[in-house]
């Protein structure tokens, strides 16, 4: 509950800004296998890629990821927020996921900022490659520029 606070009250934080943000999905990503941090961040690019070749004219497609370790086992996992522009791709979309990591535990929600699910996947800060926020938006992207 601090670092949601603390993070509501800094109006320049990035957790801020994405507080701000329309989401559409929560999602989780338990590995069947270990993997590392660099394993799971090339993962959330891969499905972010995916989604993008697949879906990238029709609708715009926004992900934010966070990594981090198991408590009970070696390795990580991911959670993400993913915003779909377009309402009619959703049920198509999160199935494209569960699919894209078949073998792997997809847990999924709709996502509900009052739930406060940004400010857990980011609970021990963003740091390193450990998170990363992609959009296919070119507006977004020179905005930040």
């Amino acid at each position: 509950m601090r670092n949601l606070i603390d993070c509501l009250a800094d109006e320049e934080s990035l957790l801020h800004t994405f507080w701000h943000m329309d989401w559409s999905f929560f999602f989780k990503v338990a590995y069947k296998n270990e993997r590392k941090k660099n394993s799971c961040f090339k993962l959330m690019h891969g499905v972010y890629d995916y989604l993008v070749d697949k879906y990238c004219n029709s609708t715009e497609l926004r992900l934010f990821f966070t990594t981090e370790p198991f408590t009970n086992r070696k390795g990580y996992h991911n959670h993400f927020v993913i915003y779909i522009e377009d309402k009619k791709l959703h049920e198509q979309i999160v199935t494209d996921i569960q699919e894209y990591f078949i073998y792997d535990r997809v847990d999924v929600g709709v996502y509900d900022r009052y739930k406060a699910g940004l400010f857990y996947m980011s609970k021990k800060g963003l740091s390193g490659d450990d998170w990363d926020f992609i959009d296919n938006n070119p507006k977004i992207i020179n905005d930040e520029d």
